[in-house]
């Protein structure tokens, strides 16, 4: 097994919400890539949303406002993008690796070589 360097990498990540305010809990977030669009139910269409205003109400929490919606019915997505901190590792071809899911919800890698090649 070979880890190679630490390396960060963008993730896309995705929301709904209703309403006039969402906030984004997250670390890393890259501010210019939040884009926001309203879904109307009885039209079918999808419409970019530009106008919107977003305030930093903690080290890694931000409120976003859209002005203009007074109904709770307004149905929104909202993309953007974090940075996060990965490793690369590369197997070898003798090596295989097993995955398990455990009860607490966290998740158990196991890398080992195959005896059978």
């Amino acid at each position: 097994m070979k880890i190679e360097e630490h390396y960060r990498a963008q993730y896309i990540k995705t929301a709904t919400f209703s309403g006039q305010l969402y906030v984004l809990n997250d670390k890393n977030i890259i501010l210019n890539s939040i884009s926001i669009l309203e879904y109307k139910k009885d039209y079918g269409a999808i419409k970019e949303i530009l106008d919107f205003k977003m305030q930093r109400i903690s080290k890694n929490q931000y409120q976003i406002y859209i002005p203009g919606y007074i109904s709770a019915d307004n149905n929104f997505f909202i993309k953007y993008e974090v940075i996060r901190d990965a490793k690369k590792i590369t197997l070898n071809k003798n090596e295989c690796l097993d995955i398990t899911k455990k009860e607490d919800g966290s998740t158990e890698i196991i890398f080992q070589e195959n005896k059978g090649e």
